[in-house]
């Protein structure tokens, strides 16, 4: 087991207690042992193989109105044109869409393309899940 180290964090409190509650219902022991499980899969998630194939979907929920979003979105996915395998995009509610990209490439060329994604302003929620390929 590796050294532990002690941090500090601050969040909003209404965040803190929705946290504690959702992992109390797991039966995690604390708050650090929750905190290191989001840690751990946050990182599986946002660091690919880079030398390596690999295919996945990216998820934005993000407000139509947001002509902003719209025009990122399309910029990246004509950017990335060679990765992205297919679109879809539904439309949650009057003003809430989600946009689905599943893509397929070299690993740092969608690591950088969720990036991209991820990383727009006015994207309420974003996701990716990628794995790598079987050779």
């Amino acid at each position: 087991m590796s050294k532990t180290t002690r941090i500090s964090l601050s969040l909003p409190e209404d965040l803190v207690q929705a946290f504690d509650r959702y992992f109390a219902d797991r039966g995690l022991r604390n708050r650090s042992q929750a905190y290191e499980l989001i840690a751990r899969d946050y990182l599986s998630h946002a660091t690919l193989p880079v030398d390596l194939t690999v295919a996945g979907a990216f998820l934005v929920f993000y407000d139509q109105a947001e002509k902003n979003v719209l025009r990122s979105l399309d910029a990246i996915v004509q950017e990335y044109h060679d990765a992205v395998m297919s679109v879809q995009e539904l439309f949650i509610s009057d003003s809430e869409k989600q946009t689905a990209i599943f893509v397929r490439g070299q690993g740092r060329r969608i690591q950088a393309m969720s990036d991209r994604l991820l990383g727009i302003k006015g994207i309420r929620l974003g996701r990716s899940l990628v794995q790598p390929l079987k050779k």
